[in-house]
């Protein structure tokens, strides 16, 4: 049986630091004196270090398969819990869409991937983990504006998408 690294057995004397009486030592140091040795470090990589990293690893996902215009109409939504999809009547379709395209370009969570004259495609990046969903816009008829937002990654996106949908049909110019 090989020795173990770690003392389990309290010491009959205390050891210095924080804890007096401890119960678990690594080559001759108590535990708690150890963690308290280390702690400047640590908060300088929980601070420093880990949103750096997490930054590194945004969560962007296949771009969808159905984007774009599908005979005339945007995709229907596969279904309600990663996408939002609405109909909205304006009185100029063409205006509404231009409008929305500035709202988006203001935004910067937001980049413009595609821009026609009826059609706009847009991602949007989540905050701290940099989830990306993808936001198309379609004026398919004269006097009505089709919205579509589904995430690329998850099984539920805690009502995101409607959010965003709902923040955008804020956006249009009264009619």
């Amino acid at each position: 049986m090989q020795p173990s690294m770690f003392n389990t057995s309290s010491p009959a004397t205390p050891c210095a630091g924080l804890n007096q009486n401890p119960s678990l030592h690594y080559h001759g140091w108590a535990i708690t004196d150890l963690l308290h040795h280390y702690r400047p470090s640590m908060t300088f990589f929980s601070a420093i270090t880990l949103p750096l990293l997490l930054a590194l690893f945004h969560f962007v996902g296949p771009v969808p398969s159905d984007l774009g215009i599908q005979a005339g109409h945007l995709s229907p939504c596969p279904g309600p819990a990663h996408c939002a999809s609405a109909t909205w009547p304006v009185a100029n379709a063409e205006a509404a869409l231009t409008s929305l395209a500035e709202a988006i370009d203001a935004d910067p969570s937001a980049t413009v991937v595609e821009r026609e004259a009826n059609y706009l495609h847009a991602t949007f990046s989540s905050r701290i983990f940099g989830f990306i969903d993808d936001v198309e816009l379609l004026a398919s008829q004269p006097d009505s504006l089709e919205a579509r937002s589904i995430s690329r990654l998850g099984d539920s996106d805690l009502g995101v998408n409607g959010q965003r949908l709902q923040h955008l049909s804020e956006a249009l110019p009264a009619h």
